[in-house]
């Protein structure tokens, strides 16, 4: 869980270097496993709190200074996308 939190801020970081104002920060896409995934909220959906499941790990949607990074699966593999919330994020969602 470490390493994800330590892959997550870094990504964070990198994206935020080039962030502009009340638009989505790019597609920051960490790739972490290949395999049977699983979305709880059903894919990109900022409004809902969803959980990644894939290989036994877990990635839930979290919140970063305003940002939401949102975990979701593409072709077996679990992947995320950091966005901007125009009204701010809580519990992993934008509100």
């Amino acid at each position: 869980m470490k390493k994800l939190f330590i892959i997550s801020l870094l990504v964070f970081s990198l994206v935020l270097a080039g962030c502009k104002e009340d638009v989505v920060t790019g597609k920051a896409v960490v790739d972490f496993e290949i395999g049977t995934c699983e979305d709880s909220d059903g894919g990109i959906d900022k409004s809902n709190k969803g959980t990644v499941s894939v290989e036994g790990e877990s990635f839930t949607d979290q919140c970063i200074a305003g940002l939401i990074i949102e975990y979701y699966c593409d072709n077996g593999k679990a992947l995320n996308q950091n966005m901007r919330c125009s009204n701010g994020c809580r519990d992993g969602r934008c509100t």
